[in-house]
């Protein structure tokens, strides 16, 4: 598919985010004075300093400290300091100022005496910048001044400066400019592009590959003598050189060196009058096009770059930077493929070609093929080891490994042979952010946008960094300069909308959500738009929360359904589905199995996962918990060593207590998660009272960037009475109990050989002991014990516009039961031995293709050999659906499939679990073939009106409880479905949901369970739920709602009730409040406040296995939950 993005395409981020261990680098001065105010971070050109205590001039190099009171002059090019108060400067050439008093906590003051300097001030207040003209006192904010001749420009970028001097005042917001002129006041003046001014701070990636052995002619002596002073880094040498040859003898090739040379030093306008000069003497001159084609990739000029550099690789196709500026142009549209192409017609074309040669281990590795990358790195520093991308290069191939001594060697020289690439500088940044030091590498990263300040993915990453610091309003500023910047980019809109959901602002971030879709082909964006970039911290960051926090969770799962689709291997859209999943009755296997796909295909990360979010059947009232059954919202958005610990505590009516403790840790390529869950609670009537204790240990490990592998232990300790609710609240087991015990061990692997194949494997053991006793003539007491193995493999081949998911898998369960029926004395109880095992083979295959472009088919087959003591099942069944973007606006689902109900272990499977966003794995009893169909649509009437509809129906083949000795019995049962939802956001702070759903679930009258009164033969149920919910950004939140419920039953003969029908309406409230920075969440929740009372069959009716907790429960309950997030 292809995929549009911003100009970050300049020097190429190939950055696997967070992989490595890299300290602080750079010469470091003997600093005259502590703590020092000022350092130089990057220079090019000639900067020198005059110390308070001598009246000489000295050279200042990379890493000198400079002290208060001392005056540096540039005189050349550019230079980037950082000042100790957490500000940001850039230097152009001819700029001179003072450091009149620079301190960390309190005000400080810089004196420009001339020239034009850069600034990034993230301190409200702290900085008050003098010119001989005007004065800027500084609120937090990035600008620009200018002092040259008789007047001072101050230009306001983001932030407010309040500009003043003796004549007058005014204060100046983001995106004005105010001159002011010797012996006036400051006065507003309209700059239609005011970031044009810095155009002078821009980085423009190497093009030519300048070496001495290509050049001839008459002036060939001293153009040698410049290139080896320009790969000196002595720019101004280099361009004195040229100045030798006499204008007469100017020819393109001089105009184009030179070129090259000035904009190594962002002399951009110097550039294009000498990139004019060699058009005008050689009209279509395909290497001064190429030129040309880059600065307007630099400058975000897609269109005009990818047009030049097609008439540059036309005019000039044996010229290797031709084709090399067309891969700039083709990655700038995030066309990586073809980009990549050009560049091995780069190679072919001069194979001697350092430059080449780096940019195509840059493409290489942005498509995932890292030895190939290594190969094509090592081949560039083989041929010039002076070139700093290829020092870069290496150091990224080095981090995706985790060979962290040759990854720092090679940043250390990519910066010293480069300082103004920004490039090793982000990277320098994201490790020491990996290594936990978060404050330097948010530093380094500060230089990094210093270097090249229009530059999106750079913001983005900025505002990424201090939302890991917590420094909100700043990571929302960065994320808006970015949006600015490149408007077409999604990056900077998917990670606001985490951000504003963090902070309570869900409906923006729904907005921001909404765009980042629309800029990326329609799909939903889980990760920035590097594509080597693979964000596996941001990806973890579920928006799972965002949809329920809204009530849209329709919404949710339409998105998570269709990126799934698209993108089998993304654990992001798998984690969004289990996460949604959750909140719909009877898809408990479908949401353990999205949780468990999620695990085996997300990377390396820090797993804050609640025990429980695993199994399935908790028998907790759905958001009762001490935290919900979705991934929890207070993950990073950097991977980083640390250790996190998040406590969630829950409290409320009929003596429940809960709670659940989650302790994980990551350090360098293992992470590791402790988990603990428990909750408790009497229940709304006699024998209805549960205890459930859940333990796990999980470990994840990635020895190779290409092989993950992990395990998990998971026990479970439960103890419960009659938890179902049949339709009469009188109609219980007041002595049935349960007893369960379980022991789960998982072993998983996830190998990807190359970047569009992905191998995963699976493999669960169980034990589970489960004691039950019910009352009566006779008294049965029971017993069980099965051991469950499961394993399964599955391969994933992905393609921008197809994909193939095929696999299988094996599973056996052996039972072991002992029956005791236990009858008055004297009459000796009766033991009963029932052993048989459940074997279950399967192997499936589904294809997804994109054609055209609004359309995603999927094509699929599954066979199944079910076999339980004497009944089997040997079935094919076909699988078909259909997503059609119809419109802008409108999504068409639609599918047709067979299936049939697995033996599952712990009802966890790699399957895929829906086909066009109709689920095929239910909690049917082993052995059902069902048969669905489906058709829905999913709309979105504006920005904050969404609707949809969904009918399906399922024809399914049930077995029936088997009598030793006997065939087992098949019946016939059907489901009929209707669902409709309307979502309106119509305003920042305000959410309205309201969602209908008609169920109807029949059964044969004749059937066993109808015709001894346990189960009825026809149940028909509306349910409407509504809410309007409350977010203010200061934290608090609230939520008014409820659910008006109609159900009708059959009564079989053999059952007395007093009714057959009910309606009844729920009234539900919530108040909250989200804890400054992130910390956690407290919740006052109360549950059919009206305490109302009514009859209600609950989806028990039609599950097999564990039983599940009702929906709705006739009395009033309210509790009080809270979420810690500590780290």
């Amino acid at each position: 598919m292809r995929r549009r993005g911003g100009q970050w395409v300049r020097f190429f981020p190939v950055i696997l985010l967070g992989l490595v261990f890299f300290p602080e680098s750079g010469s470091q001065a003997a600093e005259r004075c502590v703590p020092w105010v000022a350092k130089l971070v990057s220079v090019e050109g000639t900067i020198e300093v005059k110390h308070t205590a001598q009246g000489e001039w000295s050279s200042a190099t990379l890493g000198d400290t400079f002290c208060a009171g001392d005056t540096i002059r540039l005189q050349q090019w550019r230079a980037a300091i950082r000042l100790n108060n957490e500000t940001m400067i850039r230097l152009d050439a001819g700029t001179s100022l003072t450091f009149t008093e620079v301190e960390k906590d309190t005000l400080s003051w810089l004196q420009i005496i001339q020239g034009m300097v850069h600034f990034m001030s993230r301190v409200p207040r702290s900085l008050t910048v003098t010119t001989p003209f005007v004065n800027g006192y500084i609120e937090g904010t990035e600008f620009l001044v200018e002092v040259v001749d008789e007047q001072a420009t101050i230009w306001v970028f983001e932030g407010r400066v309040y500009a003043s001097n003796d004549r007058g005042n005014l204060t100046l917001v983001s995106g004005q400019t105010a001159v002011s002129q010797a012996g006036q006041a400051p006065a507003l003046v309209t700059v239609v592009k005011p970031r044009d001014a810095v155009q002078w701070a821009l980085y423009y990636p190497p093009l030519i590959d300048y070496r001495p052995v290509d050049v001839s002619g008459s002036d060939a002596t001293i153009i040698r003598n410049a290139i080896e002073r320009y790969r000196q880094q002595d720019v101004s040498g280099a361009l004195k050189q040229m100045e030798a040859i006499a204008a007469a003898r100017r020819d393109v090739q001089f105009y184009l060196l030179r070129a090259g040379f000035l904009l190594s030093v962002g002399r951009v306008e110097q550039a294009q009058t000498d990139l004019a000069e060699a058009g005008r003497l050689e009209p279509g001159n395909g290497r001064v096009l190429a030129l040309q084609s880059l600065i307007a990739v630099v400058q975000n000029d897609k269109e005009t770059a990818l047009r030049l550099a097609r008439q540059a690789r036309e005019r000039a196709p044996d010229a290797s930077m031709t084709w090399i500026a067309l891969s700039y142009a083709y990655q700038a549209a995030f066309d990586i493929e073809k980009a990549r192409e050009s560049v091995e017609q780069a190679v072919k074309v001069e194979p001697e070609n350092a430059l080449a040669w780096a940019r195509l281990s840059e493409l290489w590795l942005s498509e995932g093929y890292l030895y190939r990358a290594l190969e094509a790195a090592e081949e560039a520093a083989t041929r010039n080891p002076d070139l700093a991308r290829t020092q870069s290069v290496l150091g990224f191939a080095y981090l995706v490994q985790i060979k962290l001594e040759k990854a720092k060697a090679a940043f250390i020289r990519a910066i010293d042979r480069d300082q103004a690439d920004p490039l090793p500088h982000l990277g320098l940044g994201l490790a020491m952010i990996r290594e936990s030091d978060l404050a330097e590498g948010r530093r380094e990263i500060e230089v990094a946008v210093s270097l090249d300040p229009n530059n999106s993915l750079l913001r983005s990453y900025l505002g990424k960094s201090y939302f890991e610091e917590r420094r909100n309003p700043l990571d929302g500023i960065q994320f808006d300069l970015a949006k600015q910047l490149d408007p077409l980019d999604p990056t900077p809109w998917f990670y606001d909308a985490i951000r504003k959901q963090s902070i309570n602002r869900p409906v923006e971030a729904l907005h921001d959500f909404r765009e980042a879709i629309e800029r990326n082909d329609n799909q939903a964006v889980f990760r920035s738009k590097l594509f080597l970039d693979q964000d596996q911290a941001a990806q973890s960051a579920s928006l799972g929360r965002l949809f329920r926090d809204l009530g849209f969770g329709q919404r949710g799962l339409v998105e998570g359904w269709y990126s799934s689709t698209l993108d089998p291997v993304s654990h992001s859209a798998h984690r969004l589905l289990a996460d949604t999943y959750a909140t719909r009755p009877r898809h408990e296997v479908a949401r353990a199995s999205e949780l468990l796909q999620s695990q085996l295909m997300q990377p390396l990360n820090i797993n804050n996962l609640q025990p429980q979010l695993a199994e399935t059947s908790l028998q907790i009232l759905e958001g009762a918990g001490p935290s919900s059954l979705t991934f929890n919202e207070f993950n990073p958005l950097f991977l980083r060593n640390r250790v996190a610990l998040q406590p969630n505590l829950l409290v409320g009516s009929q003596d429940t207590f809960s709670n659940d403790v989650v302790l994980s840790g990551l350090y360098g390529p293992v992470s590791l998660s402790l988990g603990q869950f428990h909750f408790q609670g009497d229940g709304f009537r006699s024998n209805n009272d549960v205890e459930d204790d859940i333990y796990n240990v999980f470990l994840q490990a990635a020895p190779t960037p290409w092989l993950n592998l992990q395990s998990e232990y998971r026990r479970r300790e439960r103890d419960r009475g009659d938890l179902e609710f049949k339709f009469d609240p009188n109609n219980f087991g007041a002595g049935q109990r349960e007893k369960l015990t379980q022991d789960t061990v998982r072993l998983g692997a996830r190998l990807s050989p190359a970047p569009h194949s992905d191998i995963i494997a699976s493999g669960i053991y169980s034990n589970r002991v489960e004691k039950d006793s019910t009352p009566g003539i006779p008294f049965v007491r029971a017993r069980g014990e099965a051991d469950g193995y499961q394993g399964e493999g599955q391969y994933i081949f992905n393609q921008p516009i197809w994909n193939a998911v095929l696999g299988g898998g094996w599973s056996e369960v052996k039972n072991k039961n002992l029956i005791n029926l236990e009858l008055p004395f004297p009459i000796p109880a009766e033991v009963i031995k029932d052993n048989f095992d459940i074997t279950h083979e399967n192997i499936y295959w589904y294809n997804h293709i994109q054609w055209p472009k609004q359309m995603i088919w999927t094509a699929g087959l599954s066979y199944d050999s079910f076999q339980e003591s004497t009944d089997k099942v040997k079935k094919v069944s076909p699988k078909f659906g259909l997503q059609w973007n119809a419109t802008s606006w409108a999504r068409l689902r639609a599918a047709y499939f067979q299936t049939v109900k697995r033996a599952l272990v712990v009802q966890q499977t790699i399957e895929p679990t829906h086909l066009a966003g109709f689920n095929q794995l239910f909690d049917d009893t082993n052995g059902t073939e069902s048969e669905r169909f489906g058709v829905a649509l999913d709309t979105v009437l504006t920005s904050s009106l969404y609707a949809g509809v969904e009918y399906s129906e399922r024809d399914l083949t049930v077995p029936q409880t088997l009598i030793q000795g006997l065939e087992r019995l098949r019946t016939k049962r059907t489901e009929d479905l209707f669902r409709a939802y309307l979502y309106w956001a119509p305003h920042p702070e305000w959410a309205a949901s309201a969602e209908f759903e008609y169920e109807q679930l029949k059964r044969s009258p004749s059937e066993a369970s109808v015709t001894r009164g346990n189960r009825f033969s026809n149940v028909e149920t509306f349910t409407v739920p509504l809410a309007v919910r409350y977010f203010h950004p200061n934290g608090l939140f609230a939520r008014l709602g409820g659910s008006v419920v109609s159900q009708e039953v059959d009564v079989p003969p053999g059952l007395t009730l007093t009714k057959d029908d009910d309606t009844f309406f729920l009234l539900d409230a919530a108040l909250g409040f989200r804890l400054p920075k992130r910390r956690g969440i407290i919740t006052v929740e109360g549950r059919n406040l009206l305490d109302k009372k009514f009859f209600y069959q609950d989806q028990n009716l039609v599950i097999s296995g564990d039983i599940i907790s009702p929906r709705f429960i006739p009395e009033r309950t309210v509790f009080l939950r809270v979420t810690l997030a500590l780290n």
